[in-house]
């Protein structure tokens, strides 16, 4: 469609689109089963709406502070730079969120704005969010694969996750995720049209309905949005059981350790042989000396590792408890016909993706809550980026 200015368009000029065009508003009404009255429908959508905009606010303000805190404390190891990608993701995550859920207020189309909200919702914000939130996922998995190879292979996960590496995976992830929205996209066509239930002409949204266009639509959905969610999925609850046996076998194995070396100390300190000279009580004490400071340089190291997996976790528990109902939603998705925004359960479609899009952001809000009750020198370098009194 030219680019035709919006005070001389008329109605006419509007509505001349290729027949295969129809206003994703449209589809909302064609054949629609309704699960709930519109009331309730309406509630129940302002209701998440608040909640959710309160926590997009939340996670907006968090993932700045990350950020800057990552950058603060410098990129110098792979895991680093994976929490910032995440972070990056994760603040993308959440401005979308921000944008859709004032698209999708009720009361929207009362504020004489040129837009179709509820298309330019769908369009700018629902699609979207589905893409970027996939990019966040598959960074959980990767930091949970790391994670597992440092427990795996310690002495050779630096040669083999380097900071270069980890960077192409993160740059490759970013384009595996959000590349295939291009395709998506073109499915829709943005323009200016009529609606007469509103009597005006605005800025909405038609979908291009050929049969090449569905089976892209299926196609690119089912790979971006099923596959990688489900892959995501099932690889971190296995990483994330995986670590948990490790964190239980280190806690036994530091306990035994440490009773194992209080023995010994004891038995050397109560040996009362007369015939031992000053030269040899030296030399065991120069003994006890050094397996002390390797026990004690040996259980930091430990200790270490332990708080970084801990941490590790924590956000992929977080992930798994946030991100299974959108599983859930994308396997009807695909194998029940008509679960579609367009579909004949579109009203429940709608349902089902409202509840995940307020779930979802709470994975992308709680991290710097996890990175600062379990990492000391994210916590000392954010007191002293923002300047805050460190806790006694």
């Amino acid at each position: 469609m030219e680019n035709t200015s919006f005070s001389n368009l008329t109605s006419e000029e509007a509505n001349n689109t290729k027949n295969c065009e129809k206003t994703i508003s449209v589809f909302f009404q064609d054949g629609r089963q309704q699960f709930i009255s519109q009331e309730a429908y309406d509630t129940f959508f302002l209701v998440t709406i608040i909640i959710n905009e309160g926590m997009s606010v939340l996670g907006v303000a968090t993932n700045i502070i990350n950020i800057i805190v990552f950058v603060k404390l410098g990129l110098r190891e792979s895991t680093s730079i994976s929490l910032l990608s995440l972070a990056v993701s994760d603040l993308l995550l959440t401005l979308l969120a921000l944008w859709s859920n004032i698209l999708y207020i009720p009361q929207f189309s009362s504020f004489n704005t040129p837009l179709r909200a509820d298309e330019m919702f769908f369009v700018t914000g629902g699609v979207a969010r589905m893409f970027v939130s996939r990019t966040g996922a598959l960074i959980t998995t990767y930091i949970a694969l790391e994670r597992c190879l440092c427990v795996i292979a310690p002495l050779k996960v630096k040669a083999i996750v380097t900071r270069r590496r980890t960077c192409t995976a993160m740059v490759t992830i970013f384009i595996i995720t959000i590349g295939p929205s291009l395709f998506l996209y073109n499915n829709y066509h943005i323009a200016y049209y009529y609606y007469p239930d509103v009597n005006r002409t605005l800025l909405g949204a038609s979908y291009i309905d050929t049969e090449v266009n569905y089976i892209l639509d299926r196609v690119v959905t089912a790979v971006c949005g099923t596959a990688f969610l489900i892959f995501s999925f099932a690889t971190t609850s296995v990483c994330t059981i995986y670590l948990v046996i490790y964190l239980q076998r280190s806690t036994k194995w530091r306990l035994t350790h440490s009773k194992t070396h209080d023995k010994t100390n004891e038995a050397l300190s109560n040996n009362n042989d007369t015939n031992v000279t000053v030269a040899t009580v030296k030399d065991r004490r120069k003994k006890e000396v050094e397996s002390k400071k390797k026990s004690l340089t040996s259980t930091q190291r430990t200790s270490k590792d332990d708080r970084v997996v801990r941490t590790v976790v924590v956000i992929t528990m977080l992930f798994i408890v946030c991100f299974f109902p959108g599983c859930v939603a994308f396997a009807l998705y695909v194998a029940l016909p008509g679960f579609t925004l367009y579909g004949r359960y579109g009203q429940l479609f709608v349902l089902v993706y409202t509840v995940c899009f307020i779930i979802e952001p709470i994975n992308s809000c709680f991290n710097l809550f996890i990175y600062y009750s379990m990492g000391t020198h994210f916590r000392t370098m954010l007191h002293q980026v923002f300047r805050l009194k460190m806790p006694k």
